[in-house]
């Protein structure tokens, strides 16, 4: 019997993970895909304070409040409050030209964006908060289609659909292909009620960020995510400024997981309670893991190369001899699968959004794309741990 190496149960145990995170997401699919839209209207329309937390948004922050003049909303129910948390530019100024009877202008030292949040929730006297960054556009309709969902009364919160504004860097591209997956993650999670995250460019609250998402989850409320709701934002387009925003990101989860343990595996918070953490770590493990089935699928392939010319230049028809241990590889077979499953839900996400991509953006998102995301976890982790625990501003 041969020896399993440490790398063979590293890469069984991703296997493992990501075969039940790909198939409880199909299996989802396959259950409630005519379910993707919510076709009830609200039947009355509360009022909602819209708060937009700012920091050094100069160049934006005129763009979305002229653009929340423009939404599809009752004007008398719809309060907006900026928050300038300690601008080194222009924002408040330019801020302050919108002020009115309904667009409320607030400035504070610089303390971070959940300190802008909480300062504004105070300010708010709508029914419900909705939290809108700087850099978004909102469709004309967004805020409507996400109200429709809290006629359920276990519903405590709303999340949108959220593409990227801009499309021109190889990241920026990546990025959407990566949202647009996402997206449809995310809606087929709400309908095990695991959805772990109201991301900031557009979520709703009945009376940001991840720790909100997991205060509802633990008090055994919803999160719905309004399908036809949508908010364009603005994602890095530099290497170096996606690197801080998903380090911010692993740092920001971890703290949370961290802060909520003692929720995981308790039965009193339902399967969330298993299947939050297991989602938030799903997405780092499956890229890791179709790196490694990459990696053994190349390595293969060219020991098969080498192994072929050194044939020929003897003499020797490669395929005379060849072996079929070649491809029977149970770890290769098993990732295969994995892949084209993932393929699949990569498929799925596409085509519900109507392909809104150059497709040769599908390739470099499944091949090249998945390679950053292993170290930027890593790197994530280890400023966890080192100690720089407090949540990243921009």
């Amino acid at each position: 019997m041969s020896q399993v190496s440490i790398f063979d149960l590293v890469y069984f145990s991703i296997l493992f993970f990501s075969t039940f995170f790909v198939i409880l997401h199909l299996t989802l699919w396959f259950e409630n895909k005519g379910k993707f839209f919510l076709k009830r209207r609200a039947k009355a329309l509360p009022k909602v304070s819209l708060i937009i937390p700012a920091y050094n948004e100069e160049k934006t922050i005129g763009k979305i409040l002229k653009n929340i003049k423009r939404m599809d909303y009752p004007k008398n129910k719809l309060e907006v409050i900026v928050v300038d948390d300690g601008s080194k530019d222009k924002t408040y100024e330019i801020a302050k030209k919108f002020r009115s009877k309904r667009v409320k202008v607030f400035t504070k030292p610089n303390g971070g964006k959940s300190s802008a949040l909480n300062f504004g929730i105070k300010k708010a006297r709508g029914e419900f908060v909705a939290v809108v960054d700087a850099d978004t556009f909102l469709e004309k309709d967004a805020l409507k289609n996400c109200m429709k969902y809290f006629s359920e009364k276990k519903v405590a919160a709303v999340t949108t659909h959220i593409l990227v504004s801009k499309k021109k860097s190889f990241l920026e591209r990546m990025q959407n292909v990566e949202l647009m997956v996402v997206s449809v993650m995310r809606k087929l999670q709400e309908f095990a009620n695991i959805v772990y995250a109201t991301p900031g460019p557009l979520s709703v609250y009945r009376i940001e960020d991840v720790e909100i998402a997991w205060r509802i989850l633990k008090n055994g409320y919803k999160i719905k995510m309004a399908f036809d709701s949508f908010a364009y934002s603005i994602f890095p387009s530099s290497f170096k400024n996606w690197w801080k925003q998903r380090t911010r990101w692993v740092v920001g989860g971890l703290q949370t997981l961290n802060k909520y343990r003692s929720c995981i595996g308790s039965k009193s918070y339902g399967v969330g309670s298993f299947l939050v953490p297991t989602f938030f770590f799903g997405y780092f493990f499956l890229l890791i893991g179709m790196g490694i089935f990459l990696y053994l699928l190349l390595s293969g392939t060219l020991n098969f190369l080498v192994y072929a010319v050194r044939a020929y230049s003897m003499g020797i028809n490669p395929f005379a001899w060849f072996e079929f241990y070649y491809f029977v590889d149970v770890k290769i077979i098993i990732g295969f699968l994995v892949f084209f499953l993932t393929l699949y839900l990569i498929k799925i996400s596409l085509s519900q959004h109507g392909w809104r991509t150059k497709w040769y953006d599908i390739p470099l998102y499944i091949f090249v794309y998945p390679i950053l995301y292993p170290f930027v976890t890593l790197y994530g982790i280890y400023k966890y741990f080192k100690g720089e625990k407090k949540w990243f501003t921009k």
